[in-house]
């Protein structure tokens, strides 16, 4: 083999390291700033996106956001889907607000 497969094998190992490492860590460890609950609702959104939206049709005009990962949604409905969607958006602003410390609580 020569030095530079060497080295790139090398550093392919080292990635794969710290991969298995980031798996290792908790949801605590990596967002340390965030309750249990946001922590896990947080990394629900960022593996699933708008397509993992807790949001139910009640009826015609009804829409709502459901208790998520130990997350309460909103206490009165919405009459769109797209004011639903917007509220969770908002929450998760907040939520990246809340890592990267913009927002102490």
């Amino acid at each position: 083999m020569n030095p530079e497969t060497a080295r790139i094998v090398r550093e392919l190992g080292e990635i794969e390291e710290r991969r298995r490492d980031l798996r290792r860590t908790t949801t605590d460890e990596r967002y340390p700033m965030l309750s249990q609950a946001e922590a896990d609702f947080y990394r629900h959104m960022e593996r699933w996106g708008s397509e993992g939206y807790p949001i139910l049709k009640r009826k015609p005009g009804h829409w709502t956001w459901h208790e998520f990962c130990g997350v309460r949604g909103a206490p009165s409905p919405y009459k769109t889907k797209r004011a639903a969607t917007a509220a969770i958006e908002l929450f998760l602003s907040i939520l990246l607000d809340k890592i990267s410390g913009r927002i102490t609580v």
